[in-house]
Order: structure tokens, then C-alpha cells, then sequence
């Protein structure tokens, strides 16, 4: 999903699952600023304002209460990833706020996101280990959607995580204080089985198991 995306109208009808007279009343009652390009037969909106639009017809009216969702397998390559982005990008292009959390220290979810791994930036190692406010490792990507990236850094918090008390309620206990703060947390785990991940998987409302249908992949939702 590209954040310079512009919508026609009828896209829009489809996202909140209206027909366009419906909508096209909707709209005549409000003043949301259509794009120059705009005419009479065409109408087109910002990413901004399409958000402002479908906020107010739908997620304005459907709070979520499974907040904290994971994606995980055991197994590499099932499309964690990238299901985990475009989940991400098409709750916040519907008006919710999302926090997308990177905990796999290739960091391909933060490359998608346009966040350069290679840069130096505080990550939940930092939180667990520096002692960092979580609010320190937030980034903005686009209106509605913050990311907590990630990097090779992540690879050393195996072991203090390990040497903490209570060592797998450590994530819930960062990240609950966030609910209040956004409509949802997506975090995409690596595929091993770890205490890092064992944190995610405890910290979730909702555990998503991204599944090929081949054998090695059933194998891994299995584990």
C-alpha cells in the first residue's frame, strides 16, 4: 500500500460496504475536501480524508476489543509478514490506529514500513535492557499507523529477557499500557519458538497463525 494512495469514491463505497447513492448522500451532508482532480461524475479523496470518511461511517461505531494481535508460525515463508502489513495498512486506511510491532531482527516488516534498518534507533531491546520509555521506540509512518521497528539488536534480547522474573509476561506488561492508545497493536514474531516470542504470544488478545496449505507449514501450526 503506497501512503500517497488516492480513492475514488466508489472505492470508498466498497470499503465501508455502502452502495454509492448511499454514500454519495452521505457525503452531501458533510465537507470533506475532494482532490483537484475531482469532477462532477468522478470524485476523488486523499488518504487523510478517506480515512476521516470511513472513520465516520464505521470505525467510529465498531471499537475493537481484541487489541493486541499477533502473527506467527513456527515455520518460515507462510506470508506472516506480509499479511501482518497489509492488515495493518487497511485498518488504518479504515480510521482506526494501529501500532504495528517488528520483533523479527530481519526487520522486513520495518523495511516495508520505510524504515531503514541499518539506522540507529531504540528498539523493545532498549526497553527491556536500557530501561527506555516504550514511547522512545515509536515512529510515525503515516497518519493512523506507528511502528515499533526492529533491528539486528533483537538478537541479543534472548538472554536478558531470560533473566528477568516472570520472564514471559514481560511484553504484556510494556504493552497494555498502549491500548489506550491505539485501536490496535499488530506484532510479527520470527519463526522460532523463544522466550521473545513466548512474550508476544502471551501478551495477545488474538493469535493469528499464518498457514500455507503445504506440508511443512501444517506442520509448523502443529508445534
Amino acid at each position: 500500500m503506497t501512503f500517497d494512495l488516492i480513492l475514488k469514491q466508489v472505492t470508498i463505497s466498497q470499503l465501508a460496504n455502502m452502495t454509492p447513492s448511499s454514500l454519495n448522500r452521505f457525503l452531501s451532508d458533510k465537507k470533506y475536501p475532494e482532490l483537484d482532480t475531482s469532477s462532477k461524475s468522478r470524485k476523488y479523496y486523499s488518504y487523510e480524508t478517506s480515512r476521516a470518511i470511513l472513520r465516520d461511517l464505521i470505525t467510529s461505531k465498531r471499537i475493537p476489543s481484541n487489541k493486541i494481535q499477533v502473527f506467527f508460525n513456527f515455520k518460515g515463508g507462510t506470508g506472516k509478514t506480509s499479511i501482518c502489513y497489509q492488515v495493518s495498512c487497511h485498518m488504518a486506511l479504515m480510521g482506526y490506529k494501529v501500532l504495528v510491532v517488528d520483533l523479527d531482527p530481519q526487520a522486513h516488516l520495518s523495511y516495508a514500513c520505510g524504515i531503514n534498518e541499518g539506522q540507529d534507533f531504540p528498539t523493545l531491546y532498549d526497553v527491556v535492557v536500557n530501561n527506555f520509555s516504550i514511547n522512545d521506540t515509536i515512529k510515525n509512518i503515516k497518519e493512523g499507523l506507528d511502528i515499533i521497528p526492529a533491528n539486528l539488536s533483537l538478537t541479543r534480547l534472548e538472554l536478558p529477557l531470560n533473566q528477568l522474573p516472570n520472564r514471559e509476561k514481560v511484553f504484556t506488561k510494556i504493552l497494555n499500557p498502549l491500548k489506550d492508545k491505539y485501536d490496535f497493536i499488530f506484532i510479527d514474531t520470527n519463526p522460532t519458538i523463544s522466550t521473545v516470542n513466548r512474550n508476544a504470544t502471551l501478551a495477545a488478545d488474538v493469535l493469528n497463525i499464518v498457514c500455507e496449505t503445504q506440508p511443512y507449514s501444517l506442520k509448523g501450526l502443529e508445534e
